[in-house]
């Protein structure tokens, strides 16, 4: 039998493979983090925002 997800991995592995390395500097790697922190962090707000206001909406009844 055939696992769907087996084939993905496999397609995906065949993909990154094909592909040259690419390196990066400790300034560039420093920065990526950076930029990854800030977008996690507003995603982390957005999300709050709209449990908070789910909550609110369940306790009015709307």
């Amino acid at each position: 039998m055939n696992n769907p997800d087996n084939y993905k991995v496999k397609r995906i592995l065949n993909l990154v493979s094909k592909q040259e390395p690419v390196t990066f500097s400790e300034e560039e790697l420093k920065q990526a983090q950076d930029e990854r922190t800030d977008v996690i962090a507003r995603g982390l707000e957005k999300y709050n925002d709209f449990a908070q206001q789910r909550k609110n909406d369940k306790n009015t009844g709307s």
